[in-house]
């Protein structure tokens, strides 16, 4: 009889310690969710500003030099060039006398190179967007929403499959224990 007791304790911890690695191992995965789901989040660096600039002056503009707005090193910077005039005498330069990027660059064509403005400073006006960074005040919640949709179709697959392994196991101890020689279902009677 004792030897019996025995068996089931060994049985119990068996079990309470599969349970103990089990509850660990979920645990660590949801941590790994939650972790991957804000690490590759943009919710808080992704938060598109927009601007302007009004008459920035570039110096001597040219064929040979492509030259760039001021604000062209800000992060995602992707600007509109607006109007553009001749910083001395405040004429337009019109389009087909330079060719502009998105990138913030600004350089002469060979019509502008034949021009009066080669050579010139140049006053140009632009609107420009640009990622504003890490700024927690500004949560863009768009972003959080898409985050946590994938945070929780993860968890949820997740959870699936430990469902479909916790009552595998389940299934296979109980017909275990319904076909045991001594508790099972041949020593039932009528």
């Amino acid at each position: 009889m004792e030897n019996n007791n025995t068996k089931q304790m060994d049985g119990k911890k068996i079990i309470e310690s599969i349970a103990i690695v089990v509850g660990v191992v979920i645990m660590a995965v949801i941590g790994a969710l939650v972790v991957g789901s804000i690490l590759d989040s943009s919710s808080f660096s992704n938060i598109i500003t927009s601007s302007s600039a009004s008459n920035e002056t570039i110096l001597e503009v040219s064929n040979v030099t492509l030259e760039t707005v001021s604000n062209a090193g800000l992060t995602s910077f992707a600007m509109v060039l607006g109007i553009v005039t001749n910083a001395t005498d405040g004429v337009i330069i019109s389009s087909g006398n330079y060719t502009s990027t998105s990138n913030g660059t600004i350089i002469a064509t060979n019509a502008g190179a034949l021009s009066s403005f080669n050579g010139t400073d140049w006053n140009v006006s632009y609107t420009y967007t640009f990622d504003s960074g890490n700024n927690p005040t500004r949560l863009n919640v768009t972003q959080v929403g898409d985050q946590f949709g994938s945070f929780i179709t993860g968890l949820l697959a997740f959870l699936a499959i430990i469902g479909t392994i916790v009552g595998v196991v389940w299934l296979v101890f109980y017909v275990k224990m319904l076909f045991n020689k001594n508790s099972g279902i041949s020593t039932m009677t009528a």
